[in-house]
């Protein structure tokens, strides 16, 4: 729960040495980071790697959730970019990679003057150079609408909506449930709305599904190199892409499709195809609607980051733009005291989790799904709902009271859920896996892109 104003610039130390972000510089092969409701708004520029949360990340273990990045960065020469991560460098037999990065957005624009540069919304490069590095990436339910810009002709380097240059041998990545609205204004070889380039130098094993695409990417090489949709190019096998979209313009001098999703490489698709409105262009792949109503609807059928809606122009009348309505973010649960109720030992659990850019007149309630699970494997649900958002709300600790603002959260609005009467017994363990949601006539229902999942043992607080 930490945010950083101000600014960084280390424009001025050599690029070898330079590392900049607002948080970590630079992080150890043993270390374990983690991030939770944290906000950079700082602008960051830099010779070396830059990013607003980590510049170079050595780390086995990375968890970044309900994070944002509102603060710009910029590259006066040559390395990597990104929006919480400029570079992941994992090249260790022995690792057991865990990067867990959920609900994060990056709303800072990226400019890059020079050549020899990754750039990503979210993680400029994520690179894995041993095939004895074993573990898992997730990237779930995250956005970017920050606007990448290159300057100058950059070959044999990416730039992605979400992710830069992704080489991740011995580590299985998965990109789930992500967003680009951000532009891509680039010169460079690799240029993708969700991955620049994939397996480079490695097999690899990625599995990009449910991603949607609506930024434009504006491709002006002359050399015939690859712009995609979803990913820029695919060097191996091993990635697949699933029930990913298009809805952005793509512009380039030369190469496959623009409306593609993929350029070169050995790819599976399953489900995936482009979206247009009311348009005469004929390409593999592209699917006409009427409305944006009705692309909202189609690309809603399949990412759950948020929905997006048609919303008509204040000022012009008939004029819809297509927006994007963020999905309530799971932030974390309280546990009463244990109390007797019946005869039976019990506590209470509260679910808390917040809106983003939250127009409360679309909403009609706010609630949780749970699903419970008792020692003997009984199972049960509830659907708990309410009408009440709160701006602060107030948490017992070991520490005493404290009051928990909504910005504190990284959100606008918090919902707060009471599932009372959780067996609590001395040998009673539950396991509560909740869902958050909200409800309007305008975006329908609303669920959050992952759940979180609690396990008591006696009332007391386990894991998660």
């Amino acid at each position: 729960e930490c945010t950083f104003n101000g600014s960084v610039d280390s424009s001025t130390v050599s690029a070898w040495y330079g590392r900049s972000a607002g948080f970590v510089a630079m992080s150890t092969a043993n270390s374990t980071l983690s991030f939770r409701n944290c906000v950079n708004n700082a602008s960051i520029k830099s010779e070396g790697i830059a990013a607003g949360f980590v510049g170079e990340s050595f780390s086995h273990a990375v968890t970044m959730n309900n994070c944002t990045n509102n603060g710009s960065i910029t590259g006066v020469k040559n390395s990597t970019r990104g929006g919480f991560i400029g570079t992941v460098s994992l090249n260790y037999a022995s690792e057991n990679i865990n990067y867990i990065i959920t609900n994060c957005n990056n709303t800072g624009d990226i400019t890059q003057t020079v050549k020899k540069t990754h750039v990503g919304g979210l993680i400029g490069s994520f690179n894995v150079t041993s095939a004895d590095a074993k573990g898992t990436a997730n990237i779930i339910g995250c956005t970017n609408s920050g606007t990448i810009t290159f300057t100058t002709y950059n070959s044999g380097y990416a730039a992605g909506g979400l992710v830069g240059f992704l080489d991740s041998q011995g580590c299985a990545v998965t990109i789930d449930s992500c967003v680009n609205m951000g532009n891509l204004s680039i010169n460079q070889n690799y240029n993708g709305g969700i991955v620049g380039t994939v397996g480079k130098n490695y097999a690899t094993t990625v599995a990009i599904k449910n991603c949607v695409n609506t930024g434009s990417i504006g491709n002006a090489i002359t050399k015939g190199y690859w712009t995609g949709a979803i990913v820029g190019y695919s060097h191996k096998d091993g990635l697949t892409v699933d029930n990913c979209y298009n809805v952005g313009e793509i512009s380039y001098s030369k190469g496959a499709s623009g409306r593609s999703n993929v350029s070169g490489g050995a790819v599976t698709f399953t489900n995936c195809g482009a979206l247009a409105l009311n348009t005469d262009t004929e390409s593999e792949n592209l699917t006409i609607y009427n409305s944006l109503s009705d692309i909202a609807t189609a690309i809603n059928a399949v990412c759950k980051a948020g929905k997006f809606v048609a919303v008509e122009h204040e000022n012009i009348e008939g004029l819809f733009s297509l927006e994007f309505v963020p999905a309530p973010v799971v932030v974390g649960a309280q546990i009463s005291s244990v109390k007797t109720v019946e005869g039976k030992k019990v506590v209470d659990v509260r679910f808390l989790a917040v809106l983003k850019d939250a127009d409360l007149e679309r909403y009609s309630k706010v609630g949780f799904k749970v699903n419970a699970v008792n020692t003997d494997l009984t199972e049960g649900s509830t659907d708990k709902f309410g009408t009440t958002v709160y701006t602060s709300i107030l948490a017992t600790t070991d520490a005493g009271a404290r009051s928990y603002t909504s910005e504190d959260l990284n959100g606008e609005y918090i919902i707060a859920i009471t599932v009372g009467n959780v067996p609590a017994g001395a040998t009673d363990t539950v396991e509560l896996s909740a869902t958050a949601y909200v409800t309007g006539d305008v975006t329908d229902t609303v669920f959050s892109a992952n759940s979180t999942t609690i396990k008591l043992t006696a009332g007391k607080y386990v894991a998660s």
